[in-house]
């Protein structure tokens, strides 16, 4: 799956708060959970074992927009 990922700036919209991940593209409501559940981890972890590390400070200082362009492929049943 092709994915496009880059560090964005949410200020236009006042509810993205800093160090978020925005989810747009063709993928399914588990996909977009999925992949805001793997940002929550990953910030988590970074900040138990790593707090002073750059990945940490990324991760909490900058958001983040992910964009799968052609992320729904529909089911084929064999």
């Amino acid at each position: 799956m092709f994915l496009e990922a880059r560090r964005a700036n949410f200020k236009e919209d006042k509810k993205e708060k800093r160090g978020s991940v925005k989810v747009t593209g063709s993928l399914g409501d588990v996909m977009q959970e999925s992949v805001k559940l793997a940002h929550t981890l990953a910030k988590n972890y970074l900040h138990k074992n790593l707090a002073n590390s750059a990945a940490a400070k990324y991760l909490e200082t900058y958001n983040i927009h992910l964009h799968a362009p052609e992320g729904a492929l529909p089911k084929v049943i064999i």
